[in-house]
């Protein structure tokens, strides 16, 4: 990693970090001893239906999703933030979710953590409380043509993953909307350039307005 990409996200995760500790989200018990068996977790309490389970991508972690997860939060929406980028933990984040009284669930991930959601959803009978899904630029997976939860596609126009995720946003079933930013940056990255107030409001829209 170069030195002006690794001051830029230490200098946010100190940010997010201070962010966090001010709002004070459930920290979930994780380890292989745990019913909760996942690799770094919070939780941000809300009450009704709606949630959120934020999946990060390579290099970020679940304090990546600090601001929209607050955001959220404000708006009475919780969340579960992982930092692992895997099928199970995103189904035990579901299951916490709706263990929780949450029966409304969208699934919001970047780059790696988009492509691991796009697999879950390939598993029909894990994801019978997800209504819908955000995937920011994911890097791999298929199309979700056999099921009609609300999708955002989110890419930026100049980046290498343009036309793998045109292409899976196109061969998915509606309901459905691309969302093109200018410029090169990839998934979590446009929380750190000029178009991340837009990016932030969208998924927001997406979440609260369904």
């Amino acid at each position: 990693m170069n030195t002006r990409l690794f001051n830029l996200l230490t200098a946010a995760s100190i940010a997010l970090g201070g962010a966090a500790s001010a709002q004070s989200p459930e920290i979930l018990e994780t380890g292989t001893d745990s019913a909760f068996y996942m690799s770094d977790a919070a939780y941000f309490s809300a009450d009704g239906d709606k949630a959120v389970v934020f999946v990060p991508g390579f290099i970020f972690n679940k304090e990546s999703w600090q601001t929209l997860a607050v955001r959220l939060q404000e708006e009475g929406i919780a969340s579960v933030a992982i930092s692992a980028k895997s099928e199970n933990a995103i189904r035990r984040a579901v299951q916490e979710l709706t263990g929780r009284g949450h029966s409304d669930i969208v699934l919001i991930g970047g780059s790696s953590g988009a492509a691991a959601i796009l697999n879950t959803m390939e598993q029909v009978v894990a994801t019978d409380s997800v209504t819908g899904v955000v995937l920011m630029s994911p890097v791999r997976g298929n199309p979700i043509d056999d099921q009609p939860v609300d999708k955002l596609f989110i890419v930026s126009e100049g980046e290498k993953s343009f036309e793998k995720v045109q292409a899976l946003h196109e061969a998915s079933i509606e309901p459905k909307t691309l969302m093109t930013i200018p410029g090169k940056a990839h998934a979590q990255f446009l929380f750190y350039g000029p178009d991340k107030s837009d990016v932030e409001a969208a998924i927001v829209e997406f979440v609260t307005a369904r």
